[in-house]
């Protein structure tokens, strides 16, 4: 009897605690790093002037918010690290190309075209494509902040 009652109340502890999880506020949970290390800057440098930008898949999904990344290096240690998705409702087929011959971002849907900043062109008074503080470290490896937006960008906006 004791083993039952006792087991009772261990499952209804348990059960207990996960419905206090499953109330929490989504948006204060946070799975993963909030800074992504890329790696060694000079070597990235060196892949993007051959190759062109660099692009990541989903790096963050919070809020069913895509952050399908670009990276592009602006010259120096000043990188670009952009989301790919020109806003929240775009499809996922509007995730910008690039275009080699003119150094832009283009989005395929709206045809609308983005400096390697993030800066548009197209429209000079729209929206940037959101823009993510980077930095490089005393080693060299480019490191991306995703909880944090380039403090130029939220200057123009």
């Amino acid at each position: 009897m004791i083993a039952i009652v006792t087991a009772l109340l261990v499952s209804g502890g348990v059960l207990w605690l996960f419905a206090g999880m499953a109330n929490n506020d989504s948006r204060n949970i946070r799975l993963g790093d909030a800074a992504f290390k890329v790696g060694g800057s000079k070597r990235l440098a060196a892949r993007v002037a051959k190759e062109g930008p660099i692009f990541f898949n989903d790096l963050v999904r919070e809020d069913n918010l895509r952050r399908p990344l670009v990276l592009a290096h602006v010259g120096g240690n000043d990188w670009a690290a952009l989301n790919a998705l020109p806003s929240k409702s775009a499809s996922e087929d509007c995730i910008v190309s690039y275009d080699e011959a003119a150094k832009q971002f283009v989005d395929p849907c709206t045809k609308d075209r983005y400096e390697v900043d993030g800066r548009p062109t197209t429209n000079p008074n729209g929206l940037w494509l959101a823009r993510f503080e980077t930095e490089v470290d005393a080693k060299g490896a480019l490191i991306i902040n995703l909880n944090s937006l380039y403090p130029q960008q939220l200057r123009e906006r």
